[in-house]
């Protein structure tokens, strides 16, 4: 199948994937990699019709230019994505077949362990999830406090002294902080994309 590859390269693409016809795994592995591919597709912003697999072949350039991003946890499709235009990359056809010896290493627990590396090191979406708790966390405390203020001036007897306006405040200053570390970290990782 490698011949195939080698062709569509010539092309003119930098990054041919194969494309399995019919994947050899058992049930269990092709349902995992099916939601851990979906997954990548989602977190690098990768067109669903570019299919992802191990099977690939590089131009030399992108390889020269994947091996200059440094990283503590390199992912190669993530990295693959971060040095090739969208457009020269595409998939070829091939032929998949059944493993001859031993058993896969992925399981379970590995597709979870990638895709929290995958999410944390290739995505911002924690940062924006961060920010916008915090955002709804202090607008609801705001609201919280003017009910508590209007229900004061109705009935001067209601809630106990002290412990409502402490739970605005508290909700309030956590929410803020939440935004400020959301805000921060996206500095951050702006900041080291330019490194």
């Amino acid at each position: 199948e490698i011949p195939k590859l080698i062709q569509k390269i010539k092309e003119g693409y930098l990054v041919v994937y194969g494309k399995y016809l019919k994947k050899m795994h058992d049930k269990n592995e092709n349902f995992l990699s099916a939601i851990f591919h979906k997954f990548i597709h989602y977190i690098l912003d990768i067109p669903n019709e570019i299919t992802i697999s191990n099977f690939v072949i590089i131009n030399h350039d992108v390889a020269r230019n994947m091996t200059k991003i440094k990283s503590a946890y390199p992912f190669i499709t993530a990295l693959i994505a971060r040095s090739t235009p969208l457009n020269k990359i595409t998939n070829v056809e091939v032929k998949h077949d059944e493993r001859k010896v031993g058993k896969s290493n992925y399981n379970f627990i590995k597709y979870l362990k990638t895709s929290l590396d995958l999410f944390i090191n290739y995505s911002s979406l924690p940062l924006t999830v961060l920010g916008l708790i915090g955002f709804f966390l202090s607008i609801a405390s705001i609201v919280y406090g003017l009910t508590i203020i209007t229900r004061k001036i109705i009935d001067p007897g209601y809630g106990l002294m002290g412990w409502s306006s402490l739970m605005v405040a508290v909700s309030l200053m956590g929410g803020a902080i939440m935004m400020s570390l959301a805000i921060f970290g996206e500095y951050l990782r702006r900041i080291i994309a330019e490194v």
